[in-house]
């Protein structure tokens, strides 16, 4: 059984039409991974793995994850740009389960307005950082790198770079 019977949420349109309209700020659309920790309220770890960043807003975030998170307390870990650790303090609102090995978790952030907006901005920069990357790469005449050289997708040969 999942933590507060309550907070359960079952996939409804209404229910979530409802949070969207409870919500102080917008969620903005992201894939991220994030490692969390778990812990009770004396700080004692009880879980820790990964998850999926589906959206995130300047409160809170929505993580995917192939566990249920069952404690209140979670300590959210990514990387920014730069490949530097960013980590924040939250509280698990509500659980959900997909079906299939699949779970949901809102995340409400504690600490100070300007960590939570700083954690949020530096999970939307790589997530655009990454999407950015990724069209450039195609855009470039379809090249693909492979160790060293660069190859025309339209051809065998290798092209110069």
């Amino acid at each position: 059984m999942f933590r507060g019977e309550e907070s359960i949420h079952t996939g409804s349109k209404n229910r979530r039409k409802a949070n969207m309209e409870r919500r102080k700020y917008p969620r903005v659309k992201t894939c991220n991974l994030i490692s969390y920790v778990s812990t009770d309220e004396n700080g004692n770890i009880l879980n820790q793995s990964m998850g999926r960043a589906l959206n995130i807003s300047q409160n809170g975030i929505f993580l995917e994850t192939s566990r249920i998170i069952l404690s209140q307390h979670i300590s959210l870990m990514s990387c920014d740009v730069g490949n530097n650790l960013i980590e924040i303090k939250g509280q698990v609102a509500y659980s959900m389960d997909f079906g299939f090995e699949k779970f949901g978790a809102g995340i409400s952030f504690r600490g100070n307005n300007d960590e939570k907006i700083q954690f949020a901005i530096q999970l939307i920069k790589v997530y655009n950082h990454r999407k950015i990357r990724s069209y450039a790469v195609m855009d470039k005449n379809w090249r693909l790198v492979n160790g060293n050289e660069l190859y025309d997708i339209n051809e065998v040969h290798p092209v110069n770079a």
